[in-house]
């Protein structure tokens, strides 16, 4: 979906979800309004995140927490 700039909430999906036999995963895709966030425990030994467009790759190994949250300032784009 197509989220309005103006609309003031931050789009997010996973990509490469991992479907393990013991292990799902709850968190796919959805909307954070300011004030929300998704946190993420690691289950994975050399975890990795990369956000789509920065291309820096963040070492996630197990046990580490990452709270995903919109930022205070607005996203400026000129075309």
């Amino acid at each position: 979906k197509r989220v309005p700039l103006t609309s003031g909430r931050t789009q997010y999906l996973v990509r490469e979800l991992y479907r393990g036999k013991l292990t799902g995963h709850e968190i796919k895709h959805g909307f954070l309004k300011k004030g929300e966030s998704v946190k993420l425990i690691s289950e994975m030994k050399d975890g990795i995140l990369i956000a789509d467009g920065v291309g820096t790759e963040h070492r996630v190994p197990e046990g580490s927490v990452v709270k995903i949250m919109p930022a205070d300032n607005p996203l400026r784009v000129y075309l």
